[in-house]
């Protein structure tokens, strides 16, 4: 079998374009004027989901990249997705990093593209 395209279908943390597209529609909700989400209302919401305060911090830090303190449409798409995938799909809490098909999507909004290059683990 091809190996190109399997890595993302074993990704249990793959978001749907209609996943994304319903997270996206929530954004506006909760975003402040200047079209961001700080901390104080994303925990509001993200508590709702019955997720660990330590386990959301941890996805805030892994979504909040570059570290701004706020989670602009794409990182609150993302982590209301890790949200969802842990509370709805019991799946584990990714640990210290996020899963590929979500840095994926992450490097593929982010600009200049020289930028998109991981550092060596």
């Amino acid at each position: 079998t091809p190996m190109r395209g399997t890595l993302v279908a074993q990704d249990p943390y793959t978001m749907s374009p209609q996943e994304r597209s319903r997270y996206e529609d929530l954004f506006p909700q909760y975003a402040k004027p200047d079209g961001f989400i700080y901390g104080k209302e994303a925990v509001e919401l993200f508590t709702k989901s019955g997720v660990g305060p330590m386990v959301l911090r941890d996805i805030w830090n892994m979504v909040d990249r570059p570290v701004d303190n706020r989670l602009d449409r794409l990182e609150f798409a993302i982590a209301m997705h890790l949200i969802v995938c842990i509370s709805k799909k019991n799946l584990p809490a990714p640990s210290g990093a996020l899963p590929n098909s979500l840095k994926a999507l992450k490097a593929a909004s982010s600009a200049p593209p020289t930028a998109t290059k991981a550092p060596p683990a």
